[in-house]
């Protein structure tokens, strides 16, 4: 018996055979409910201990699949490498990640010729297609001190540094801190519309003493949209009219010691009164309460300002000591989705397991097992043996 790995050229580069690849299998018990097209997050744990001997020094030869011939590529977006370092952090878009039992995908390395990292908006490779087209922004909040924010999607929806934000450790590498009334990240095109989700972590100063804004969005001087931390829990204020805001916030205290570092999440269908507002603190759905104002005004493209770290009309409303991993969506995304986003990024050395490494086999060469080269070897010698025995008569 014989089996061929032919490698699918079409899709997967050739330049692979002779390497090495190694399955991971995704943590099933951090999944809530089935999803599909999810960006999984996997670090060091996850990959064999020989992959930081054979990996490219600059990692560009790292590829993801879900099927061990290669035959389906994944969006991945490798935001942290050092081989040295034995450091990585890897975003894969799973196209379907199971609840029940694990998820298995295949890293491949060891490219056979020096090979670059897929430009961001390849289309089989790239990283913007990490993220559907739900997204409207993600920021991974890992820019140097002073720099801006670039934002992962294919809208570009960079920010800008208006002041001097740093860099700090947060809680997927690093961070951006500083914020003050003068100090933010803002961008004057990004626009939530009536209907969104957004979700952060946030390193919370302070169980008491006032608000610590993580979001806002500007228009004629007056904050049209902002969401916080009100001493022990979240407020998310959307205008209403003029100066007039809805305001809903949980009341059951999340917040519940500081300073610590919490997994946020907003999702709002558009609609007044608690039921269109969902407000998740870890994972966890709460129950919100609804200001006394009418439907929410969602002026769309006539938002500008949008800041992370600030309230944009008010510069007491300080941030949190730091922000990470910032999220914006154009739709309402489940609580099951939620939840599992936040299990993947607070589990993240338990977020994938790494399998048996392999060599990657050559073209359409087939791999012999053990027993079928033993039944190959026999049939040799006893065709050596007739030839002998009928050179002897």
């Amino acid at each position: 018996m014989c089996s061929s790995y032919a490698l699918a050229s079409a899709q997967f580069p050739a330049d692979w055979v002779g390497g090495r690849r190694a399955p991971i299998a995704l943590n099933h018990a951090l999944v809530t409910a089935d999803q599909s097209n999810f960006p999984w997050i996997i670090q060091a744990s996850a990959f064999p201990s020989e992959f930081w001997t054979n990996v490219q020094a600059d990692g560009g030869d790292i590829r993801f699949t879900s099927d061990e011939t290669g035959a389906i590529p994944l969006h991945s977006e490798i935001t942290n490498f050092n081989k040295t370092g034995h450091t990585i952090t890897a975003y894969v878009k799973i196209p379907n990640i199971s609840s029940s039992v694990d998820t298995t995908i295949w890293v491949w390395y060891k490219s056979s010729v020096t090979a670059a990292m897929p430009a961001a908006s390849n289309p089989t490779w790239g990283s913007q297609g990490v993220w559907d087209a739900n997204y409207t922004a993600v920021y991974h909040m890992d820019g140097a001190s002073g720099a801006n924010e670039s934002d992962s999607t294919a809208n570009g929806h960079n920010m800008t540094d208006a002041g001097a934000v740093t860099s700090v450790a947060g809680k997927i590498d690093n961070g951006r801190s500083g914020f003050t009334g003068s100090v933010s990240l803002y961008n004057a095109a990004l626009a939530e519309p009536g209907t969104y989700t957004i979700e952060t972590w946030a390193n919370i100063l302070s169980t008491s003493g006032g608000y610590q804004c993580i979001f806002s969005n500007l228009q004629n001087n007056h904050a049209q949209f902002r969401t916080f931390v009100a001493n022990q829990n979240i407020r998310t204020d959307i205008m209403a009219n003029n100066l007039n805001y809805n305001v809903y916030t949980t009341s059951s205290n999340p917040i519940s010691s500081a300073p610590a570092a919490y997994h946020l999440a907003v999702a709002s269908d558009g609609t007044a009164g608690n039921s269109g507002m969902a407000i998740y603190v870890d994972g966890s759905s709460l129950a919100v309460t609804a200001g006394p104002f009418g439907t929410p005004a969602y002026p769309g493209s006539g938002w500008g300002w949008a800041t992370i770290g600030e309230d944009s009309a008010s510069s007491t409303f300080p941030a949190p000591s730091w922000i990470d991993e910032v999220r914006f969506s154009n739709i309402v995304r489940s609580a099951d989705w939620i939840t599992t986003s936040y299990n993947n990024q607070a589990n993240l050395a338990i977020s994938g397991t790494p399998g048996t490494p392999e060599d990657v086999p050559g073209g359409a060469v087939p791999e012999f097992s053990s027993w079928a080269m033993i039944v190959a070897l026999g049939l040799v010698v006893v065709g050596m043996t007739g030839m002998r025995k009928r050179r002897s008569k």
